[in-house]
This record gives C-alpha cells, structure tokens and sequence, in this order.
C-alpha cells in the first residue's frame, strides 16, 4: 500500500467516487476510486470532495485501486479555524455549523441568522421564530391582558 497526495479532477456523486490527478507523479489521473464516508449502512453520512480540492489517497500495492480518506488543507485553502477546542463545518455557500468545547457552545449560522446553544441559554438573532404555525418575534401581541398573577392568551 501507498499513500499519495493528489487533487480532485472529476466526482461521480451517485456512486461517491471521484478521479483523482496526481502531480508527483507526471498529473497521472487515477481511475475512480471510492471516497471514504463515516457510516455507510442505517446509519449514513455523505461527504464529496470537490473538484480541485486536495486529498489523500491510499493506493493498493499496484496503485490500480484504492480509496480517496479524506482532504488536506494547502496554502491556497486554508483551516477556517485554528482554535483546537472549535469543530467546525463551513459550506461553500457561507453556512456554518461550529461547536466549541471551550464554552459548550454551538452555533448554526445560515445567511442572517444564527442560533447559539450554550450552557446559559439558546440565544437567536436575526429572522423569526415560528412556533406551531405562529411567529413568536418582537412583533407579536398577546390579547387578554390584565394586571397581576394571570396568564395572557395566546399569540395573536
């Protein structure tokens, strides 16, 4: 077996398999080979690399199979984070999905909004919160207001 160090050139999402060019080795184009997922029975993850996107392969003996185990960062991609108590997941579209074993915190953000669970609550900012069919932001009303230990009824 032989690991190698190679750059995404074609992906096949239906089958999770992808090509791979190898450039220490004349840009040499693997054949498809198999990206390695987390769980691939009833529980399931997916994961592709892009193209141009750097990864590691782990060849057979041959170098005529083998399986694609993951990506590597490079000058021209670098970590989104260099904090090791931070996992986090970035999308290509700006969406983000962070969890820090510092604070306890995670935090989902996506566009405007963000949403933030930690020890001392859930916190959210921006959008709106829609409960049940009924927007719960700092626009609605409540009806049957009165003074003292009652209750208000529900959100109009």
């Amino acid at each position: 077996m032989s690991l190698r160090i190679g750059i995404v050139t074609e992906t096949d999402p239906a089958t999770a398999k992808a090509r791979v060019q190898f450039p220490d080795h004349d840009n040499v184009q693997s054949f498809w080979l198999q990206v390695l997922q987390g769980k691939t029975k009833s529980d399931k993850t997916y994961w592709m690399p892009v193209t141009g996107e750097h990864v590691v392969v782990i060849m057979d003996k041959g170098e005529e199979a083998g399986v694609i185990a993951g990506a590597i960062y490079s000058e021209a991609d670098a970590p989104p984070s260099s904090d090791p108590n931070v996992h986090t997941i970035v999308y290509g579209d700006g969406a983000s999905l962070t969890y820090d074993k510092g604070s306890q915190t995670f935090r989902l953000a996506v566009g405007g909004v963000s949403v933030e669970i930690s020890p001392g609550g859930v916190a959210i900012t921006g959008g709106s919160v829609t409960h049940n069919g009924t927007t719960i932001d700092d626009t609605h009303t409540h009806g049957g207001i009165v003074p003292g230990g009652a209750s208000t009824d529900v959100p109009d």
